[in-house]
């Protein structure tokens, strides 16, 4: 009697010990399931992005402050009206052209930089576009020095907005950026896309300002006549022989 009372409590003892396995063998299995349902959220922990140290920070600001302070279409442009007209009618259409710049930026971060690289017949007919809106705009930088200056039409807030967005120079240097500071980081499209537009903005508006102050300075120191009228007439035709040559590389 008492051998078959402890022979039930020891088949108790087994059952809950078996039990007790069970449940933790649930558990275990429960967070291999959920392991395996989570992985995919931490995959950019182990695919070798990484997100944007200061290093990169700061190569990324030396590049913007190189592209955004060396002559294109959009710093000759300035620079020339700041000449003909003053640094206040210039300001405008520097503000118009950073909207320009936000919009093409943050396209580039959200895939039509690809597109564009990929070249075809819509980049071609963009090139053409670019070179016909780049030679009307030394025409009037140009017009501006052979017509008496209150008989011209000032550049507009309008035309300032299509600066960037139909410059190759623009583009290229925007591509350029993105993949080699932006694309291998883990960060959202959006904060790529943020620091993008940020960095070139900013870059812009302070280069392109100093641009057009030395426009000024320029018009100040030999005054309006022949030699001005040749100054903008070769700033015009920079302006265009950068389009060709950002078009051509």
């Amino acid at each position: 009697m008492r051998a078959d009372l402890i022979k039930r409590k020891s088949e108790k003892v087994k059952n809950l010990n078996r039990a007790a396995n069970c449940h933790r063998d649930n558990v275990c299995v429960d967070r291999a399931a959920t392991a395996g349902f989570l992985s995919p959220l931490n995959s950019n922990a182990t695919n070798g992005a990484s997100p944007m140290d200061t290093s990169d920070l700061i190569a990324f600001a030396i590049f913007v402050a190189v592209m955004t302070s060396t002559p294109g279409p959009g710093n000759l442009t300035f620079m020339a009206i700041g000449a003909t007209a003053g640094f206040r009618a210039a300001l405008p259409v520097i503000v118009a052209s950073q909207l320009g710049s936000l919009a093409l930026n943050l396209s580039v971060a959200f895939g039509l930089g690809t597109l564009m690289a990929d070249g075809g017949p819509l980049v071609n007919v963009f090139k053409i576009l670019c070179l016909g809106y780049m030679t009307y705009l030394a025409w009037r930088i140009i017009s501006l020095n052979i017509r008496p200056l209150d008989s011209v039409r000032l550049p507009s807030f309008w035309e300032g907005l299509l600066i960037h967005p139909l410059s190759p120079k623009t583009w290229a240097m925007s591509l350029v950026a993105y993949t080699t500071f932006l694309a291998g980081s883990d960060q959202t499209q959006f904060a790529n896309g943020l620091i993008l537009a940020s960095g070139f903005i900013s870059g812009g508006s302070i280069f392109h300002s100093l641009w057009a102050m030395v426009g000024v300075s320029v018009l100040k120191l030999i005054g309006e006549g022949p030699l001005m009228r040749a100054i903008t007439i070769v700033m015009a035709v920079g302006m265009l022989g950068a389009t060709l040559w950002a078009m051509i590389i």
